[in-house]
């Protein structure tokens, strides 16, 4: 960021939290056990910045869930992807 602080706000997904843009709809879905993306100063951060910005958005959170969870097998008893499978779907269904 000391070379170029625009580079940064540019990829960052909390520069376009702003109410011009609030008719999008989020679902955020996170694990708290990620060893790659600090849930906190990331996830629960653009969360605030959605919500400051009056967007619709839900959460997911995963507790202990890694980075990874996605390729979980939906259809495997007690795996990440069937918990959270209808959380996804009830979101999809109300919100396309």
């Amino acid at each position: 960021p000391t070379a170029n602080r625009r580079t940064y706000f540019d990829a960052s997904p909390t520069s376009y939290a702003t109410a011009n843009k609030n008719h999008i709809r989020f679902l955020l879905v996170y694990g708290t056990g990620d060893d790659i993306v600090d849930h906190v100063t990331q996830s629960e951060r653009f969360l605030l910045s959605l919500k400051q910005a009056r967007f619709f958005a839900r959460t997911v959170v995963i507790p202990g869930g890694p980075h990874f969870w996605i390729s979980d097998p939906i259809e495997e008893p007690g795996s990440i992807g069937q918990r959270v499978g209808p959380s996804i779907l009830r979101f999809l269904a109300s919100s396309l």
